[in-house]
């Protein structure tokens, strides 16, 4: 694997995610309070596009300073956000706005449940959550879990799944399904404990047993930064796509398409970056 195009990789990126707020971005609407009642999945589009771009612009920072490696947790909710939006888009704006505001239920009492178990009814009293209002949580939790199956059945989702799909099962009806098990190979390592990602993260030139090895060696660092920067821009310019033909994206002119593209060729420069390298195994690649 070279890592010779590691500049261009980054800059490309930063050009990407100027580009799309400068002309997407900004030429959408200013969001209204009206528009939680009126076209819930149009802010939420907003919302994803808004923080897929942040991500590829922090992974920029961080690569600046030699820290971009740390940033593929961020590649887990671009990704589920490109997969989820791709499904969404595929529904009636009324069947979305549904699915998206019992969502928005059921994750919000979930949450305040799982705060007041932690912190005790007292100390959500004094944090401004009145006792009825945390007690009442239960009840909004089974309205929630309710009408989504309802929405489900209609919807044709697995009934023995909880309330919501699984990622995989939204994965597969959106034709994803093939991303969804290749970046969640990869990105579980950033997200979650993981012994393997310790050992592929140690690099040594000498072969003998008591050889120094260095953990969280400069190939290893280098890779994950180019491979991060790469799939954070892919799912950002995918979910662009998805939203430019169904969703916010679709009335807004784009002045430049040149730019556009031209950062992408940098960003794209190294391939589909794959999540192993063979030098991780001691294999000798042709």
């Amino acid at each position: 694997m070279s890592f010779e195009d590691e500049g261009d990789q980054v800059a490309g990126a930063d050009a990407l995610q100027a580009t799309i707020r400068e002309h997407f971005l900004s030429k959408l609407p200013t969001p209204r309070m009206s528009d939680v009642s009126d076209d819930l999945s149009g802010l939420v589009a907003r919302f994803v596009l808004g923080r897929q771009t942040e991500a590829l612009r922090s992974a920029v920072v961080l690569a600046r300073e030699s820290l971009g490696h740390l940033a593929l947790p961020f590649v887990r909710p671009a990704c589920e956000e490109r997969i989820w939006t791709a499904y969404l888009y595929s529904l009636q704006k009324d069947s979305r706005d549904q699915v998206l505001i019992h969502m928005a239920m059921l994750e919000s009492t979930k949450t305040v449940s799982a705060q007041q178990q932690f912190l005790g009814l007292k100390e959500m009293k004094r944090l401004g959550f009145p006792k009825e209002f945390v007690n009442a949580q239960a009840k909004a939790r089974k309205l929630a879990e309710a009408e989504l199956a309802r929405l489900g059945q209609r919807l044709g989702w697995p009934a023995d799944r909880g309330p919501l799909p699984s990622m995989g099962w939204v994965a597969s009806e959106a034709k994803l399904d093939q991303l969804y098990s290749f970046l969640y190979a990869a990105s579980s390592k950033g997200v979650h404990f993981s012994p393997y990602e310790v050992l592929r993260s140690g690099w040594s030139s000498d072969p003998r047993p008591d050889a120094a090895v260095e953990i969280m060696a400069d190939p290893y660092a280098r890779y994950r930064t180019e491979f991060t920067i790469h799939w954070l821009s892919v799912l950002l310019i995918e979910t662009v796509m998805v939203l430019a033909e169904h969703g916010p994206l679709a009335d807004v002119e784009l002045d430049d398409g040149a730019e556009i593209q031209s950062a992408a060729e940098k960003v794209g420069s190294a391939g589909r970056l794959p999540i192993a390298l063979a030098a991780e195994f001691n294999l000798n690649s042709e």
